[in-house]
């Protein structure tokens, strides 16, 4: 169990080993930092509003998030249901490119998250993305 973890790791971090890498314009902005940009412009293309991707965090065992904050009043894509002013999300994406969108209100945070779409090789498909400018990675075999 514990090879078959540390494995899914080391898949999840190659896909995103280039994140803290120096941008290659030179202009200092890292990696990362690019990614957040890409994936706020994925988002406004596809029409996903009321809130902006601030940040990105790759945790060691390889799970990567994307923080999100409220840009004034959102609809929750968790609990459609719901609506929110303060109460910030995050989307997640898994090693198969999936985006799942999860949102903090304490209305919300139990409920299965919402899948965005998939990510791979620049492309994406399913729900709402249907073609990103984003390249976040490959698909892993």
């Amino acid at each position: 169990r514990n090879a078959l973890a540390s494995a899914r790791g080391a898949s999840r971090k190659r896909r995103f080993a280039a994140l803290d890498a120096p941008s290659p314009d030179g202009s200092g902005a890292s990696q990362r930092d690019e990614d957040v940009i890409q994936m706020q412009q994925l988002l406004d293309e596809k029409g996903i509003q009321g809130f902006k991707v601030s940040e990105l965090k790759t945790h060691e065992d390889g799970r990567t998030f994307f923080y999100c904050r409220n840009d004034g009043e959102r609809k929750c894509l968790s609990n459609p249901n719901e609506t929110h002013k303060s109460n910030n999300l995050y989307l997640q994406v898994k090693p198969d490119g999936t985006v799942l969108h999860s949102c903090y209100a304490s209305t919300c945070k139990d409920l299965k998250p919402f899948k965005i779409g998939r990510l791979w090789s620049g492309l994406s498909t399913d729900c709402l993305m249907s073609a990103p400018s984003v390249s976040l990675g490959s698909k892993q075999n």
